[in-house]
């Protein structure tokens, strides 16, 4: 027990840690600066998804804090989409490509007209 706590807890892995958190946090600098799509919030969200890969718990917390906190109003509704991450069981689905192809294209079509009655 106390080996394994002293590896967790070794220099290198707190050095390392400190390397990573300061990578994180400059490209959430750069991504405000350049004004990217998410903002910061995209960088911390792609962290948060590393590092809670395996505890979907602390990951659908993130997602709330990310989109409830940063982003507020309806943005929190996209922390429905940890419904569909937890179900994800691992395997590749059905392979419905081709209806994709299909469904894309005319989705937009529908959308086009529907502007131009509107």
């Amino acid at each position: 027990m106390i080996n394994r706590t002293e590896k967790k807890f070794s220099k290198q892995t707190i050095y390392s840690s400190m390397i990573i958190a300061a990578l994180t946090l400059a490209f959430c600098l750069l991504a405000l600066l350049l004004r990217t799509d998410y903002n910061f919030a995209g960088i911390l969200l792609i962290a948060a998804f590393y590092l809670f890969r395996g505890n979907k718990a602390l990951l659908t917390v993130s997602l709330l804090i990310v989109f409830g906190g940063i982003y507020g109003g309806i943005s929190i509704l996209a922390a429905l989409s940890m419904i569909f991450i937890s179900l994800y069981n691992g395997k590749k689905g059905k392979d419905i490509k081709y209806f994709f192809y299909i469904f894309y294209p005319a989705h937009l079509l529908i959308l086009f007209i529907v502007h131009l009655f509107v």
